[in-house]
Order: structure tokens, then C-alpha cells, then sequence
């Protein structure tokens, strides 16, 4: 569990954190004592990797847990270097929490190997990982490293489901359904707002992704207006700009992920990857594969399920945006009680997570989140037998 408070230390600008990290840039393998510069030139290349308030937590030699919103400049595979308002003695044990391409963070954990003044109290530190990171997960395009895998299996071609893309220009849609064309997925492009808002009310997707400069359509408004639609599941925007300020804007917006075109295919279908699998709901992994799947004579009568979700999925729609408490029951209690006879425990689960929430707020306001992990339940459900790798 992370702490509640973390203490701000580099409380500058972004032009006085500019000046500095270019001062460091300068003066990195030039200053600092004898035993600092050779471990620096045994390192591997140093990517720029500058972001603000990125939570680090160390365990300080005297006792004591101190955290903390950091910068950070730089990254390597074995390493990060950090900028923080204070010195770290060497050795101090330390977990840092690295913003990933998807927008998500990974706690990785090291120790401080060196620390020198920069400024003032402004110290630069740097932490050797306990085991080395991909950095694919952490870097945008080819500085990720051409020749490292963008996932566990290397190649998406496995990867299905139902993706909407949301883009002005009909150029870049081609370009995306050329790069998505080697898997599974099944890629729905407009270049309209008006029309992305009735194919996300009409139709089940298990992604959208939306460009952010849509001619005179901010992309953070269109993001909000898919918001208020029943789609529960990940936005990833799609952007040329690199304005920290923007970025956070479309964060807030309601994007699960940024990635910054020009994208590297295997960067955006590792995005797609991660966020199809999880679904955007804690809890759920999926694809989900029925559990009958390998018996026989089971395929005519599994047919006839994924029908009943189609189905499903259209009425859950209609109920919750007509704030209809007791018909959203009524779709989730019929879920309760046929998916798992059908080999979906995990949605019959959800589902009974549904219906009890709605029996004690009787408020769909209220039942949010397990009517969404239900949704998402519902889009991760796959035809056929799981893939021999993912099986457990």
C-alpha cells in the first residue's frame, strides 16, 4: 500500500527544472568524485526520460519511510536518475513508481548508488533497479529499443476484439488499420464526433482511440463527450503534442492512456494489448474463454450464448441510460444465472456483484463500479477455446 502523503521537493519551475536538467546533461560524466565516474561510464546509454511529481519512497539508512514527488531525468534499462530536493546517501533502499506508455505506473524497486549537489538543496541521485526494466513500457518509439519485445509473447496476432478509432484525418485512419491489420482486432474508423457518439451508443467496442487535435474540436472535449455515453471502457488519445500541461488536461478528460504519434505499431498494439486484457476494471483478465469449450457437441449450444450477450449488452445499454434500476436487475440477474452453467463463472460472479449492489442502494448511481466490471465482464467474453499459452 502506498503512503497517503508525499512531500513535494523540487518546488521550481518548469524553466528553472529545464535549466537544471540541461546543467546535468552538462556536467554528467565530467563532475562528481572518482568512484561516481566510472560506474557512469559502465552504464548503459542514459533516454531522456523527464517527468514531474513521480512518487519515490525510500527507506533512510537512520530508520524512518520517507516519500516523496520527484523529477526525473533520464533511464536505462539497469537505472533511473532522479532530481529531488535533498541528498540520498548511497545504498538507501528505495522504490520509485514509473509512469508506463499506457498511463499506468510500475512500482520498481533499487537503491541509491550516487548522489551529487546540482543546485542549492537540488540534488541528483541515481537508482540502480533490483532487476533490469523493459523500456518499451516507460519510453514512446524506437528509444524503447528496436529489438526488445513489446510484451510477454512478442507478436499480438492473437489479440482480438472490437476497437473504434476517431480521427479527422481519413489518412491516419488507413495508416491505423494498416498497422492493426496483422492481429485480430476488428478496427471502426470515423472522422467525426457525431458520428463516434452514435457508434459508441449503437455498437460494443472493447477500445476507442481518439486523436486529440480534431481540427477545431479539442480532443479533451470529444473525450468528455464519450464519457457521457454508456462506453465503459479505455480511451487511449492519440497525439503529436508533448506539453506536459495538455497531456494532463486530456488525463483528466477521462484517457486511460497517451500515446504520442508518431507511434511505433508495436508500442500502440502493446497499449491495446494491456487494455483490452484488463478491460479497464480491476479484477477482470481476460479475454475470458468458456470453460466447455473443448467438450463436444457444446459449439451449437455456446453459439446460442454469445447471442444472449449481444443481446445482453444492447438491453443493459437501454436500462442504464434510462436510470432504470429495476430493469438493469432484472439483465444482470439473468446474467447471474446462465453464465456460469455456460463456463463463465467470473461473469455469473460479476453479475451477482451487480445485483446485490443494486438490491442495497437501489441506485445505479450508486452500483457503478460493479455495473461496469459486470460490462466489462461481458466485453471480454470470446468464442472459441482459450490459446494454449494463456491457459491456466
Amino acid at each position: 500500500m502506498l503512503p497517503e502523503h508525499f512531500i513535494a521537493t523540487v518546488n521550481i519551475t518548469d524553466a528553472q527544472l529545464n535549466e537544471i536538467y540541461e546543467s546535468a546533461a552538462h556536467r554528467a560524466g565530467v563532475t562528481g568524485d572518482e568512484e561516481e565516474r566510472p560506474e557512469r561510464r559502465e552504464a548503459a546509454e542514459r533516454l531522456s526520460f523527464r517527468h514531474r511529481d513521480i512518487a519515490l519512497i525510500v527507506e533512510h539508512p537512520g530508520g524512518g519511510i520517507g516519500s516523496y514527488h520527484i523529477c526525473t531525468r533520464n533511464l536505462t534499462p539497469q537505472g533511473v536518475s532522479v532530481v529531488h530536493g535533498g541528498y540520498l546517501h548511497r545504498g538507501t533502499r528505495a522504490k520509485i513508481l514509473l509512469p508506463t506508455i499506457w498511463g499506468g505506473e510500475e512500482a520498481i524497486r533499487g537503491r541509491v548508488l550516487w548522489c551529487r549537489v546540482l543546485s542549492g538543496m537540488i540534488h541528483e541521485a541515481g537508482v540502480r533497479f533490483e532487476t533490469p526494466v523493459d523500456l518499451w513500457r516507460f519510453l514512446e518509439g524506437e528509444e524503447g529499443g528496436p529489438n526488445n519485445d513489446r510484451s510477454s509473447n512478442g507478436d499480438h496476432r492473437d489479440l482480438d476484439g472490437r476497437v473504434l478509432l476517431l480521427d479527422d484525418l481519413e489518412i491516419e485512419c488507413r495508416m491505423c488499420e494498416h498497422h492493426l491489420a496483422p492481429t485480430k482486432l476488428e478496427l471502426v474508423t470515423c472522422t467525426t464526433l457525431v458520428k463516434a457518439l452514435e457508434l459508441v451508443r449503437d455498437d460494443n467496442f472493447d477500445a476507442v482511440l481518439c486523436d486529440i487535435n480534431l481540427g477545431d474540436l479539442p480532443g479533451e472535449e470529444a473525450i468528455k463527450a464519450i464519457r457521457k455515453t454508456p462506453f465503459l471502457g479505455p480511451i487511449i488519445a492519440l497525439t503529436g503534442e508533448s506539453n506536459p500541461s495538455r497531456m494532463r488536461q486530456v488525463k483528466q478528460a477521462g484517457a486511460d492512456a497517451i500515446v504520442r504519434k508518431p507511434y511505433d505499431p508495436k508500442n500502440l498494439l502493446a497499449v491495446l494489448s494491456e487494455w483490452i486484457s484488463k478491460g479497464g476494471a480491476d479484477g477482470l483478465a481476460g479475454p475470458m474463454y468458456s470453460q466447455l469449450a473443448s467438450q463436444e457437441r457444446c459449439e451449437g449450444l455456446l453459439d446460442g450464448f454469445f447471442e444472449f450477450v449481444e443481446e445482453i449488452k444492447g438491453e443493459m445499454k437501454k436500462a442504464i441510460t434510462a436510470d432504470d434500476v429495476a430493469q438493469t436487475r432484472r439483465v444482470a440477474q439473468d446474467v447471474r444465472e446462465t453464465a456460469g452453467g455456460y463456463g463463465f463463472p467470473t461473469v455469473s460472479e460479476a453479475a451477482e456483484h451487480a445485483v446485490t449492489a443494486l438490491d442495497s442502494s437501489c441506485s445505479i448511481t450508486e452500483s457503478t463500479h460493479e455495473i461496469q466490471r459486470l460490462q466489462t465482464a461481458l466485453r471480454l467474453v470470446r468464442k472459441g477455446r482459450q490459446p494454449a499459452e494463456k491457459a491456466a
